[in-house]
């Protein structure tokens, strides 16, 4: 059976720095760092990168998501789109969602899937004409795209929090075993306790558990330490760690899946 659906995908993937990347090949801002490169291993994203078109030079509207994720979905800078401040303003352009939307109606089912619905949420508008927004479920809009009939196409954005700290984990629900252990480890290394952290607040994350939020903040907690240290090749070990750990994880089971469910179907 012939598949002439004309379908989008896109992947960000947050906080990602180009030259950790294992198959870019300009490593000299890295290199500064004096890291072992061989924690970085990245299969899944060296796959992508030779199936397919691979810029080594872009360039982002903005130096925060919010923002530089409006400019990705409208093509328009962020004095157009009207979001320039953190999570205070609704979108003033349509995104590529809306226009397909309004040209081609219901042949075109939209997901968007986000770990950070705080930053690209509804209060900001990026849930406009989206059929099925959903927070951190990759696998449920993989699922829900399986069905979509031959006679209809499909635009999804995936959005990937990975990278950032926790380096690698996505959540506790994800990532326990990895999560704990790493936490544990750290909070031995710097004998960080619960005082140390009870009333450090980073983001109004009021989505994740009493139990995940401890734990990042004892991350967090370490991180900053070994900053005020200024152990940076330290720092972009455990970020490349991260990196790594994400690429042969979440990343490779999501691209598998999409894979398998979504773009192979058996000839009828």
């Amino acid at each position: 059976m012939k598949n002439t659906r004309k379908n989008i995908i896109f992947i960000s993937i947050d906080n990602l720095r180009a030259d950790c990347i294992e198959c870019f090949s300009n490593k000299g801002l890295l290199k500064k760092y004096n890291p072992d490169f061989s924690l970085l291993k990245t299969p899944t994203l060296n796959s992508l990168a030779k199936d397919g078109i691979f810029f080594e030079n872009c360039f982002t509207a903005s130096s925060y998501t919010t923002a530089s994720h409006a400019s990705i979905l409208t093509g328009c800078y962020p004095i157009t789109t009207g979001v320039q401040e953190y999570f205070k303003h609704q979108m003033k352009k349509d995104t590529i969602f809306q226009l397909l939307k309004r040209q081609y109606g219901d042949t075109y089912e939209t997901f968007f899937c986000t770990d950070f619905p705080f930053i690209l949420g509804k209060h900001i508008g990026f849930d406009k004409a989206i059929d099925s927004y959903n927070v951190s479920d990759e696998m449920k809009i993989v699922d829900s795209i399986k069905k979509i009939p031959d006679n209809k196409n499909f635009l999804a954005l995936f959005h990937f929090s990975n990278v950032h700290t926790p380096y690698g984990i996505s959540s506790l629900k994800k990532d326990r075993k990895e999560f704990y252990k790493k936490t544990k480890l750290l909070s031995k290394e710097f004998g960080i306790g619960f005082g140390d952290v009870e009333n450090n607040i980073e983001w109004p994350e009021n989505d994740r558990s009493f139990e995940e939020n401890i734990l990042r903040k004892k991350y967090h907690e370490a991180i900053n330490r070994i900053y005020v240290k200024g152990d940076y090749q330290r720092l972009m070990e455990m970020y490349i760690e991260g990196v790594t750990y994400f690429d042969a994880h979440r990343l490779k089971n999501f691209i598998d899946a999409l894979k398998k469910r979504v773009f192979i179907k058996k000839a009828s």
